[in-house]
């Protein structure tokens, strides 16, 4: 039952597709099931996008997520990476924005698109590479925490791919005055 309320959230939440990126900010961590294995993935993420005291966009942050049975990485001790965050935004349904940003990942509204730079820290995969998370705040009291969506694109992980409920904490945050 979990596994269809996921899946139908998942689809409903990209039938919609996004407009703009703005500023935001999400953080949380967690586990959702191994991209195939029969284990766990672990994630953290505190990425944002928001104003500094000049009124500037300032992108940073950091993600760490280890998936140690993922299918195609588990002969090599599995996925294991620590990322600096190099784009975020909050996809809204904003047909544009000041910047002229939009959420290309993500694609739908009340997602976060957090783009990243990692660093491997298997030594059986060393390297470096890029790719992107979507994910979205499901809100407190609800059965899922969080809806999360993992794209490796470049490096030693490349095409690792994970989606699905998060169990633990997501929140999204609007920014401070002053970040």
């Amino acid at each position: 039952m979990k596994k269809l309320l996921v899946g139908s959230l998942v689809a409903a939440s990209f039938a919609i597709l996004s407009g703009c990126g703005t500023d935001g900010r999400v953080t949380g961590g967690g586990t959702m099931h191994s991209a195939g294995g029969d284990g766990k993935t672990i994630f953290t993420i505190n990425a944002s996008r928001c104003p500094d005291s000049t009124g500037e966009s300032v992108v940073k942050g950091q993600v760490q997520l280890h998936d140690k049975t993922a299918i195609d990485f588990e002969d090599t001790g599995g996925v294991s990476l620590h990322a600096d965050v190099t784009s975020a935004m909050y996809c809204s349904g904003d047909s544009a924005d000041d910047n002229g940003e939009y959420c290309l990942q993500c694609q739908a509204e009340g997602y976060y698109e957090v783009e990243f730079a990692y660093r491997s820290q298997n030594n059986q995969n060393p390297g470096e590479g890029s790719g992107f998370m979507c994910i979205a705040d499901a809100g407190s009291g609800n059965a899922l925490h969080g809806i999360a969506i993992v794209e490796v694109t470049s490096g030693p992980y490349s095409g690792y791919s994970n989606l699905g409920g998060v169990s633990g904490n997501v929140q999204a945050h609007e920014c401070n005055t002053q970040e």
